[in-house]
């Protein structure tokens, strides 16, 4: 596929958002992108981006949390680990 195509793919699955944010924030954001050579739009993509995946890592910690406090370790549950991860090995 050509670069015309390519962006004209990528244009299609885009849509304009309007955001309201402080101008030092957006002072920030600007010198960032100029920083990194990229248009202001990559660089508020990318932060939701890690935004997104950070609240992901924090949900998935949270049930895992959840699921100790319903059903906690049991003394001795772990114990056939011991042999596999012991080093040097014994």
């Amino acid at each position: 596929m050509s670069l015309i195509g390519i962006l004209f793919n990528m244009g299609l699955n885009m849509k304009i958002v309007q955001v309201t944010m402080e101008p030092d924030l957006l002072r920030e954001v600007d010198r960032v992108a100029a920083g990194r050579r990229q248009p202001r739009s990559v660089v508020v993509r990318d932060a939701l981006r890690r935004l997104l995946a950070q609240e992901r890592r924090r949900a998935l910690e949270e049930a895992d949390r959840a699921g100790y406090r319903c059903r906690p370790v049991q003394a001795g549950e772990f114990d056939v680990f011991d042999e596999v991860v012991a080093w040097p090995p014994r």
